[in-house]
């Protein structure tokens, strides 16, 4: 399916992924919701943690997925390597009534994975303090998607007027939840120079 159909059917996610499923039900969260994962996706899980605690106010405890039998109501994660035909920045997710799952070959793919669960979400899910009366669920569906482009880009011009540390790592989040990885940080118009960094997918930042 498009990503016309998909918002007609209450599907927003940008950018369109490759393929998509719509399912009855929805996926829910609550105070009883776990995120378990495998070792190589724990810091995803963790960052994920971090976005959704505040504003559901739920403590979203982190497991290792070995230990965690019973997938009810939980978020997993996991590396696999049977999605190594998507690249190391696809994924597949899937929400069911019951649970929600996103499976990658590599880390890259689980984050940009999360980012798709993070638009699925009412958007009150990107406050920073509690929200009261939400109903914190996604549309149950299956999504696979991967990127067409390996260099996805975002150029911000400060040659002539600094906008602030708080600003930039603001565009840099939003850069992360719509799936670019390439920041051009154009700082001086003197020397002509510019400085392209790469966002990791644990969150960190780096020079290429």
């Amino acid at each position: 399916m498009n990503a016309h159909s998909a918002s007609s059917n209450g599907i927003s996610v940008i950018p369109e992924p490759a393929r998509w499923e719509r399912r009855p039900g929805r996926f829910t969260l609550t105070a009883q919701t776990a995120i378990v994962s495998d070792a190589r996706a724990r810091p995803v899980a963790r960052l994920l943690r971090d976005l959704l605690a505040p504003p559901t106010g739920f403590p979203l405890p982190l497991k290792d997925i070995a230990d965690h039998e019973d997938e009810t109501g939980a978020i997993a994660i996991a590396t696999a390597t049977d999605r190594a035909g998507l690249g190391d920045e696809g994924y597949v997710l899937q929400a069911a009534e019951t649970h929600l799952t996103v499976s990658s070959s590599a880390t890259g793919g689980a984050f940009y994975g999360t980012q798709t669960l993070r638009q699925l979400l009412p958007a009150e899910i990107e406050r920073r303090s509690p929200v009261s009366g939400a109903e914190w669920s996604v549309p149950c569906l299956q999504i696979e998607d991967a990127p067409r482009f390996p260099w996805r880009g975002f150029m911000l011009d400060e040659g002539r007027y600094f906008i602030g540390k708080g600003v930039v790592k603001r565009l840099l989040d939003l850069m992360a939840l719509h799936k670019l990885n390439v920041f051009h940080w154009h700082l001086t118009e003197d020397q002509g120079w510019l400085l392209s960094m790469f966002r990791a997918p644990q969150g960190e930042r780096q020079a290429p």
